[in-house]
């Protein structure tokens, strides 16, 4: 005989369930079936062996017979790749970032975020050394304007940065890319 309430089994002569105390069919204890009824079956969406009324099969709605492992509700799972982020930004970062150390140009080059007022001091009085260019973080140019500093060719491409410079809008704290 089953339990009408949690379809588990009910051993002959008990008069309740042994898993969730129900009467057995419903009746008191003891109480004879009648004669010629049907024998009880389970409930129709319960199945054998499942705790509580529970259904059996895969858990969280998994489909039956998927992979371990696959993601729980049907849900795709992680894929970890890197994005660059969009005009050059650092991966993750927020658009208009305001810290950002650098941008690129639209020829391929990094620009360096300087103080424009600072650059434009340092141009004029040492940049016939490029000084100004180690302060803008292009070394090499740095390194090249101090090897040919004694052509004057450093002075007058220093002349032109300066003018470059003067030209360019600044931020709120007064810093351009260079």
């Amino acid at each position: 005989m089953f339990c009408a309430k949690c379809g588990s089994q009910i051993p002959e002569g008990s008069g309740f369930c042994p898993k969730c105390g129900a009467p057995a069919g419903g009746k008191a204890a003891g109480a004879a079936p009648a004669q010629g009824a049907a024998p009880q079956q389970a409930a129709p969406n319960v199945q054998q062996g499942a705790p509580y009324g529970q259904q059996q099969g895969a858990p969280y709605g998994q489909q039956p017979g998927a992979p371990y492992g696959q993601a729980p509700y049907g849900q795709q799972p992680a894929v970890h790749y890197y994005q660059p982020g969009p005009y050059g930004q650092q991966p993750g970062a927020p658009y208009g970032q305001p810290g950002a150390p650098y941008i690129i140009g639209p020829d391929g080059k990094q620009l360096n975020k300087v103080n424009k007022i600072t650059y434009i001091l340092i141009a004029w009085f040492l940049g016939g050394l490029g000084i100004h260019e180690f302060y803008a973080g292009h070394t090499k140019a740095g390194v090249l304007s101090l090897l040919f500093f004694w052509t004057f060719i450093p002075a007058i491409c220093a002349l032109i940065k300066i003018f470059t410079a003067i030209g360019k809008n600044s931020d709120g704290q007064g810093n351009i890319y260079m």
